[in-house]
């Protein structure tokens, strides 16, 4: 039931943003929509934002999450940059495997589309606990260094 309140109340919260007008007419039509979308499409979702954590992770996604994507996408472009405006072109493409301790299917997609929008990097596939990624640069993902690090932890924060 929390599952279902909850779907119908952000269909109902996307309903307003889009229509901008708390007619009476139109809030009842949200009001069925919202329902019947609720309705139909319950069983394919399992968020619920009736949780009394929602807050902290609110806070963890805007304070934690979203500057940590933001720095890493700074970071890459830069040196996307270097790499392009240099002469040589030192590019050193490879695809790479790496490990990750998420577990839920949202904090994975979280994970991949973070890596995917940092530029020289793109998310192939996410097989379990691997993520499989395309870089255009294999050193700065080896030994050590992972490229999934920079996200996941900040993704475990909010997600799971």
């Amino acid at each position: 039931m929390k599952r279902f309140l909850s779907l119908f109340l952000v269909v109902l919260l996307f309903w307003f943003l889009f229509t901008g007008s708390f007619h009476r007419d139109e809030v009842i039509a949200g009001v069925v929509l919202s329902l019947l979308i609720a309705l139909a499409t319950k069983s394919h979702y399992r968020f619920n934002i009736l949780q009394p954590d929602l807050p902290v992770r609110v806070f963890k996604f805007l304070f934690i999450y979203l500057p940590r994507l933001v720095f890493e996408m700074v970071k890459a472009n830069i040196h996307m940059a270097s790499i392009v405006l240099n002469p040589k072109l030192p590019l050193d493409a490879d695809i790479i495997e790496n490990r990750t301790s998420l577990t839920g299917d949202i904090s994975r997609l979280v994970l991949a589309n973070s890596i995917t929008l940092t530029p020289g990097t793109l998310t192939l596939d996410v097989l379990e606990d691997t993520v499989v990624i395309h870089t255009v640069n294999r050193a700065a993902y080896t030994g050590d260094k992972s490229a999934t690090a920079p996200f996941e932890k900040a993704v475990k924060g909010v997600f799971e």
